[in-house]
C-alpha cells in the first residue's frame, strides 16, 4: 500500500496482485486498474497479454516459490526486480541467471540491515517520508491495534495474510503470558494449591503430585472429618486438610480469605470433587441428580467466582470421558462433567486460565476398585489409567496451551467397542465435534500402532487435518490434503505448534521444515503412516 501511493504519485501505471476478493476490491477502490489474484501464477500470463509481451519495468515482490518465479518472468528488459520477501533468500533458493540478460537486475532489500549499517542514509530517507506525510503527499496506512497480551493472535493473524495495512501491538500494562517449554516447572515453586475432593483417591494422588513439583502448600478440602479423610496428614506442614463442602459458598469464602491472609497467594486450583450414583435413567430422580451434579457444577462455579480476580497459574477441572461418549447408567455424571467442559469454554473466552481434562477411568480408584467394572470397560475398548501414567499426562497437558483435552487409553478398539464410535466415519468430526477438544480421542502410542492399517491411516489423516484446522484456523469444509503446507499459510510459530501436537498425539517426530514446505499434507500423512506402521507389533 505504501509503494502503491508512491507509484501513483509518480503517475506510473500500476499492476497489482492480492490474495482475497476483499483485498482486490480495495485496490480497485484505490484507483488500480489492473488487479489480479496472487494465489495463482496466472497473473504472469495476464500481465504479458496486457503489455503486449513487454512486461514490467519495476517489480516489487513479496511472493516466494512459484509466485516469485512468475513475478520474475514478467520483468521487462532493463527492468529492476525489487525483492522485499525473505523466504527464498533464507531458504537458499536458486535463480536462473539467464533471467537477467538484457540488463535486467535483481535487488534484494533488507531494511533492518540497511538501518543498522547505513544509519545516516536511513535517517535521510525517514526525514523524507515524514515530510511527505506532513504535506499530504502520502497518507497513513490503515492499521489494526492489538493489546500486547494478544501478541500471539496478532502474529497468527498476520501470518495468514488476512490483514490489510499494519498490525500494531499496544502496550497496555497487562501481564504478557509466556508459553513455557517442557523443561520449565508446571507448578510455580512455593505457591499454595487448592485441591477439592482431596479425600478421594485422585485428590490424594494430586497432593503428592503437586508436592513433588514444588508446591509450597497443598490445601485439601472434603466433606469428611480429617481423621476419617486423610489419616497420617503430612507431618511437615506442607499439606493441610480442611473439612469444607465445595458447594458451601460461605465455607469456601472463609477458606479463600484464610489462605490469602496466612499463606500468600493461591497459585493453582484443582477441582477433583465428584460423586457417582449410577442407575438407568428411569430410576433417577431429582435428588439423585442433584447429589451427583452439585459437587462438580455448583462447586466449580463457586471456585470460578472466588478466584477470578486472583493471579492464578492454573485452574484445572477434572472432567470425564462420560461427557464425551456417554456411559450407560451415568446420565447425571455425564451432565455434571459436560458442565465443567462448558465452564472451561467460558473461562477461556474471558481470558482466565483453565484446563479441563476428560479423563478415562483411573486404575485403583473410584469405580475402578470394582473388578466387574474393570472387565466391562475393557470389553468396551477402554483400559484404566495407572496413576503414574496420569501424572505424566498431566505434566504434558499443563505445559501446553490446551483448555480442553480428553485422555482415553484404549485396549482394542473393535467395531463394536465404545472407542470405535470415536473413529467411525459417520461420527468423526460431526456429532462429537461440537464437544470434543479434538474430533478424535487422544490414544497412547501402543493403542495407535495396534490399529489396523485402514484405521491407522484414517486416524492419522483425521488427526493432522484437525490440527491444521485448529492451529491454522482453516475452514474444515475447504481443507484438502492435496494442499501444500506452504499454501496453507503455515508460519514458523504454527509449524512448531503443529509439530508439538503431532508428536504428542501421534508419538512420532517430524521436521519443522516439512510443515513450511511445498510438501503436500497427504504426503506427510503417508510418511507418518509408514513410520507408525513400521513400529507396529503386528
Amino acid at each position: 500500500l505504501a509503494a502503491l501511493q508512491l507509484a501513483q504519485n509518480m503517475e506510473a501505471e500500476v499492476f497489482a496482485t492480492a490474495g482475497s476478493p476483499d483485498k482486490r476490491a480495495l485496490l480497485r477502490e484505490m484507483g488500480v486498474l489492473h488487479v489480479m489474484d496472487s494465489r495463482s501464477s496466472d497473473f504472469a500470463e495476464e500481465i504479458m497479454e496486457k503489455t503486449d509481451g513487454q512486461g514490467m519495468d519495476i517489480v516489487l515482490n513479496t511472493l516466494s516459490g512459484p509466485g516469485m518465479a512468475a513475478s520474475l518472468s514478467v520483468l521487462a528488459p532493463h527492468g529492476r526486480f525489487i525483492e522485499i520477501g525473505k523466504t527464498d533468500v533464507l531458504n537458499q533458493g536458486l535463480i536462473d541467471l539467464n533471467r537477467f540478460d538484457r540488463n535486467r537486475s535483481y535487488h534484494p532489500i533488507d531494511l533492518a540491515q540497511f538501518i543498522e549499517e547505513r544509519p545516516d542514509r536511513a535517517g535521510e530517507l525517514l526525514r523524507t517520508v515524514v515530510d511527505m506525510a506532513r504535506d499530504g503527499t502520502i497518507r497513513p496506512l490503515p492499521h489494526q491495534a492489538y493489546p500486547m497480551h494478544e501478541a500471539r493472535n496478532a502474529f497468527r493473524f498476520m501470518s495468514q495474510a488476512r490483514h490489510t495495512g499494519k498490525l500494531v501491538l499496544v502496550a497496555d500494562g497487562a501481564p504478557v503470558p509466556v508459553d513455557l517449554g517442557d523443561d520449565d516447572p508446571v507448578i510455580r515453586p512455593g505457591g499454595t494449591c487448592l485441591v477439592t475432593g482431596g479425600a478421594g483417591g485422585i485428590g490424594r494422588f494430586l497432593t503428592g503430585w503437586l508436592l513433588d513439583r514444588g508446591a509450597g502448600l497443598v490445601v485439601m478440602t472434603g466433606r469428611r472429618k480429617s481423621k476419617d479423610a486423610v489419616p497420617g496428614t503430612d507431618p511437615t506442614g506442607n499439606v493441610r486438610y480442611v473439612q469444607a463442602d465445595v458447594t458451601d459458598r460461605a465455607a469456601m469464602e472463609r477458606l479463600m480469605a484464610d489462605l490469602e491472609g496466612e499463606n500468600g497467594p493461591v497459585r493453582g486450583v484443582f477441582h477433583a470433587a465428584g460423586v457417582l450414583d449410577d442407575g438407568i435413567l428411569l430410576t433417577q430422580d431429582a435428588d439423585r441428580f442433584r447429589r451427583v451434579l452439585e459437587p462438580k457444577t455448583t462447586g466449580a462455579w463457586i471456585l470460578h467466582e472466588l478466584t477470578r480476580d486472583l493471579d492464578l497459574d492454573l485452574f484445572v477441572l477434572f472432567s470425564s470421558v462420560a461427557s464425551l461418549a456417554g456411559t450407560a447408567g451415568q446420565a447425571p455424571y455425564a451432565s455434571a462433567n459436560a458442565y465443567l467442559d462448558g465452564l472451561a469454554d467460558l473461562r477461556r473466552q474471558v481470558g482466565l486460565p483453565v484446563t479441563t481434562i476428560n479423563w478415562g477411568p483411573w486404575e485403583g480408584t473410584g469405580m475402578m476398585t470394582d473388578e466387574r467394572a474393570v472387565d466391562r470397560l475393557r470389553r468396551q475398548g477402554l483400559r484404566p489409567i495407572p496413576p503414574d501414567e496420569a501424572g505424566e499426562m498431566l505434566d504434558r497437558i499443563l505445559r501446553r496451551d490446551i483448555h480442553r483435552v480428553g485422555v482415553i487409553p484404549t485396549t482394542d478398539p473393535r467395531e463394536d467397542s465404545l472407542l470405535a464410535r470415536f473413529l467411525a466415519p459417520d461420527l468423526r468430526g460431526e456429532h462429537l465435534g461440537e464437544h470434543l477438544p479434538r474430533s478424535i480421542p487422544h490414544l497412547s502410542k501402543a493403542d495407535v500402532v495396534a490399529l489396523s492399517d485402514e484405521r491407522l491411516r484414517a486416524y492419522i489423516e483425521e488427526f493432522v487435518t484437525d490440527a491444521i484446522c485448529r492451529i491454522v484456523e482453516v475452514d474444515p469444509g475447504s481443507m484438502e490434503t492435496d494442499q501444500t503446507w506452504r499454501s496453507l499459510g503455515v508460519d514458523s510459530l504454527m509449524a512448531v505448534e503443529l509439530r508439538n501436537r503431532i508428536e504428542a498425539g501421534l508419538h512420532m517426530s517430524i521436521p519443522v521444515e516439512t510443515l513450511q514446505s511445498e510438501t503436500a499434507v497427504s504426503r506427510t500423512v503417508d510418511t507418518l503412516f509408514e513410520g507408525l506402521k513400521a513400529t507396529s507389533p503386528r
